[in-house]
């Protein structure tokens, strides 16, 4: 199982607020990547100031 959602922070906004379309579309693609390789799920590295998502019960 995956991550629920993931947070693009700052990062993809060219502005304050701002989203910007060409830097969503990296960071999605990057995203997509990583979970094509395996690295998405609650174990995955995870970026300062985050945390992973709680284990459920099966």
């Amino acid at each position: 199982m995956g991550p629920y959602a993931v947070d693009s922070a700052s990062g993809t906004e060219r502005a304050p607020g701002v989203k910007d379309p060409a830097r969503v579309e990296a960071f999605v693609a990057a995203a997509r990547g990583a979970a094509a390789d395996g690295e998405a799920g609650p174990r995955a590295a995870h970026g300062p100031g985050t945390a992973p998502a709680p284990e459920r019960a099966a």
